[in-house]
């Protein structure tokens, strides 16, 4: 049995999550995307000190807008602590055997760790130099990733012949959406239970944890006995009490939050199901005489510092006022400008009757220096049956 070390925290909650699902969709989001295009550019600034936002965000088919602050966010937290760490290895591919003797009863574990490096020690004086594995989380925090996190540190363990049951090792999780991170003490205690757990997914594979953290990227999501269990209750409770929900006491009210929640969470589950299915099928039949289809849509996005000098002087302020301050915001993502709100400026001095005609002018000036930039995005839309 394989287990990817991203899988770990959905595998350990819910074992029953390792079954291939009868039909398996492809529903890798957006927010996937954009994780994967920022660790792109992260292991760059690591190991090479240098990265590109614009190609990791076109390899990724994600806005550059959407990943370049969570980067320049990892590269200030990295820039914090690197002086204290030896980087040993950058995104290598590592896969061992971690639970079993025989092929019978072995729990192998493969993935690639964001970094593995060593605390700065004396080993002649007797210190001793810390493993320390570093994970990049562009979500919301949360307790379950660190079982993501021993994981990868039972690899690295293997590969730099490192005691954990000795030692153990640290766990550092950097939160770059929040631009903070923490290290956490992961003891030899905390692997023993954490190889005990392993070894509980082999011996219980029809158990089932739904949750929204398990759940989220979960292959079977869309055809789990258990998900569909907790609708149906949900739903008799909900409806029974219909007529109520107006006059309920608060009491009352709060306690029906979780049947809501399992609801809602199912909903998200179904529209992004939904959505994959579409663009792999082209076009779907609602049964009612209309289809649903993805239609492009185009979103434009001024680029203030390429903006800036042509828009210093339509709005008629000195151009050398704060150029580099501007540039430095506006490259990490401090500032979101909107283009259309710059226009309507530009137009409000315009003479009556010229407004429309100065926005359209100001709009060609900025687009014709590569101010504006054009993101597309996909939107699910309904039409008559063709």
């Amino acid at each position: 049995m394989n287990i990817r070390c991203s899988s770990l925290p959905r595998v350990l909650a819910c074992p029953a999550s390792l079954q291939e699902p009868e039909v398996r969709i492809d529903s890798v989001g957006d927010e996937a995307r954009v994780g994967s295009a920022v660790h792109e550019c992260l292991a760059g600034a690591v190991s090479q000190s240098s990265f590109d936002t614009a190609s990791s965000a076109r390899n990724f088919k994600v806005p550059e807008q959407d990943v370049r602050p969570l980067v320049w966010r990892g590269v200030k937290i990295w820039n914090d602590i690197q002086d204290s760490l030896a980087v040993a290895v950058v995104e290598e591919q590592m896969h061992e055997v971690v639970v079993g003797s025989c092929v019978e009863d072995h729990v192998s574990l493969s993935g690639s760790p964001d970094i593995i490096a060593f605390t700065l020690a004396d080993e002649e004086a007797g210190e001793h130099a810390d493993m320390i594995v570093w994970d990049w989380k562009t979500g919301v925090q949360g307790p379950e990733y660190i079982d993501q996190v021993m994981g990868y540190a039972l690899l690295a363990s293997k590969k730099f012949d490192y005691d954990l049951a000795t030692h153990g090792c640290k766990g550092a999780i950097a939160w770059v959406r929040e631009g903070g991170w923490e290290i956490v003490d992961l003891t030899p205690a905390m692997f023993d239970d954490f190889g005990a757990r392993l070894a509980a997914v082999q011996s219980e594979p029809d158990r089932y944890g739904p949750s929204e953290a398990a759940c989220k990227y979960c292959p079977r999501r869309h055809e789990c006995p258990a998900q569909t269990a907790l609708a149906r209750s949900a739903i008799a409770d909900l409806t029974a009490v219909e007529s109520q929900l107006t006059d309920m006491v608060p009491a009352d009210l709060a306690a029906l939050k979780p049947k809501a929640d399992v609801l809602k969470r199912l909903l998200g589950l179904y529209d992004k199901s939904l959505k994959a299915a579409v663009v792999e099928a082209g076009s779907l039949s609602r049964g009612d005489g209309r289809e649903m289809y993805m239609s492009t849509r185009e979103k434009r996005k001024l680029v203030l510092e390429t903006a800036w000098p042509v828009l210093a002087e339509l709005l008629g302020v000195d151009p050398e006022y704060f150029p580099t301050l501007l540039e430095k915001l506006s490259d990490m993502g401090a500032i979101d400008v909107k283009l259309t709100k710059v226009l309507d400026a530009v137009g409000d001095g315009a003479a009556k009757g010229q407004k429309g005609k100065k926005k359209d002018d100001a709009r060609a000036q900025m687009d014709a220096i590569g101010a504006i930039e054009v993101h597309k995005y996909d939107v699910l839309t309904t039409r008559k049956e063709m």
